[in-house]
């Protein structure tokens, strides 16, 4: 498995890519229900 340096809050971060893989996808996730949320309330006319 590749090892993958990110920065949290400014610090380096050692991850596998497994572990990235899992909070891609959680991210992603999170996005696409963000997403659907706001189609909601534009489609109750919360937002204009």
């Amino acid at each position: 498995m590749a090892t993958i340096i990110t920065r949290v809050n400014g610090k380096p971060v050692w991850a596998n890519s497994a572990d990235m893989l899992a909070l891609l996808i959680v991210a992603m996730q999170i996005g696409a229900l963000s997403a659907q949320a706001h189609t909601w309330q534009r489609a109750q006319g919360w937002r204009q």
